[in-house]
């Protein structure tokens, strides 16, 4: 095998390996862990959703912040438009779903009259 191939093997097998990793803790666990215990008094099902899609946003500005840098100074040639446009659609798409969770954590709290729960989102208004 080819010191070019091996090299690049190796590097999709870790990525493989850490995607499984953050997967399992920056977009579940520490978030539910860490973040949830900054407000002991509030607790969400929904919040490991919600930190993977501001995380999902965030990745995605940071791709096409790239991409546009990389195709300004030529490296990328066969990117297009069109690659460009998909990965604003993501974001779109990403930003649409995290504000749905928002809202809908919102209207639960508001539904089931909970008061004491609408200070989370007193504090971030």
């Amino acid at each position: 095998m080819c010191p070019i191939k091996k090299y690049i093997w190796k590097n999709t097998v870790w990525a493989a390996l850490f995607i499984i990793v953050f997967a399992l803790t920056v977009m579940s666990s520490i978030p539910w862990l860490w973040l949830m215990s900054i407000d002991a008094h509030w607790y969400s099902t929904m919040y490991s959703w919600y930190t993977f899609a501001s995380t999902f946003v965030s990745g995605m500005s940071l791709v096409a912040l790239f991409l546009i840098y990389l195709k300004n100074r030529g490296q990328l040639e066969y990117v297009t438009e069109e690659h460009l446009h998909d990965i604003g659609k993501f974001m779109f798409a990403f930003s649409v779903f995290w504000t749905y969770l928002w809202f809908s954590q919102y209207m639960l709290i508001w539904y089931s009259n909970q008061p004491e729960e609408t200070k989370y989102f007193i504090q971030r208004l």
